[in-house]
């Protein structure tokens, strides 16, 4: 699914994998914190983040996947890929996480998106198995439509020409567009136009 697709997914029932990939890290990071925000409201009081890479020990990933707590609670774990080349045994244990038993724990492995990953054995499993969500690059075209939501969310407007200037400045790098959102909402505060 498409990261705009999201919040409708996240209104039916929550599923215990999912996969966040793309090229757009803000995006990336709004999915998981929205799939994390479901979790909470169905339960998930645990929280456990594991950033993995080709020489981690896999075996951590089992262990909190299997690791009740002492009450019994609902378990959120984020396995962070700090490559989309896990190694060998990353790939493996990848692989084999759609047969894990993830019973009171939601997964959410998040991967920068790269063009071999389509390839990748177990990046096909996961995909099979997992709710996948793709974090896709806004391009110049919706990139003004897109400060116009940002911007609503926030409580603000602007008129055309602010939209397009703010398109130019930022160059489609939606961390520095977010970051320049902030700032017109930290000056100008809700109900305010901006020109």
């Amino acid at each position: 699914m498409r990261f705009q697709d999201l919040a409708a997914t996240l209104q039916g029932t929550l599923s215990p994998l999912w996969l966040v990939t793309g090229e757009e890290p803000l995006l990336m990071l709004e999915a998981v914190d929205m799939i994390r925000q479901k979790a909470r409201a169905e339960g998930c009081t645990e929280r456990e983040v594991l950033n993995a890479s080709g020489t981690w020990d896999w075996s951590k990933l089992i262990d909190a996947c299997q690791a009740m707590s002492l009450f019994g609670d609902k378990k959120i774990v984020e396995l962070r890929l700090s490559s989309p080349r896990p190694g060998v045994k990353g790939a493996d244990m990848l692989g084999r996480v759609p047969q894990m038993p993830l019973e009171g724990v939601v997964l959410i492995i998040s991967v920068a998106w790269d063009w071999q990953l389509k390839s990748a054995a177990w990046f096909k499993k996961l995909t099979a198995a997992a709710q996948v969500v793709e974090c896709a690059p806004v391009s110049a075209r919706e990139l003004p439509g897109w400060f116009k939501a940002r911007l609503a969310k926030w409580g603000l407007s602007a008129d055309p020409e602010a939209l397009h200037i703010l398109s130019e400045r930022c160059e489609g790098n939606l961390l520095a567009a977010n970051q320049e959102v902030l700032k017109l909402y930290y000056r100008f505060g809700k109900g305010k136009m901006v020109q």
